[in-house]
């Protein structure tokens, strides 16, 4: 399951925009998942295991807007 979870992370790419530096998805957790071709369920398992890993940081809820996702890429050196 993990190493499918980082080839989901590294879909999100593609789904990202970059801001401030950083890259960042805000989009409903139903299009995240039609995005990456997983059932919605899938794509929040997937995304509990990227935000243990500290490949991503989940933003706060706000209401009808689509919660934040920024990606985190693991510093190398």
């Amino acid at each position: 399951m993990r190493h499918r979870a980082f080839s989901i992370w590294v879909g999100l790419f593609d789904l990202a925009e970059l801001v401030d530096d950083a890259y960042v998805v805000e989009r409903s957790t139903h299009e995240v998942a039609a995005a990456l071709g997983v059932s919605r369920q899938s794509w929040l398992e997937y995304r509990d295991i990227l935000q243990a890993a500290g490949l991503l940081r989940l933003g706060p809820t706000r209401g009808p807007r689509p919660q934040v996702l920024t990606l985190t890429p693991p510093v190398v050196g």
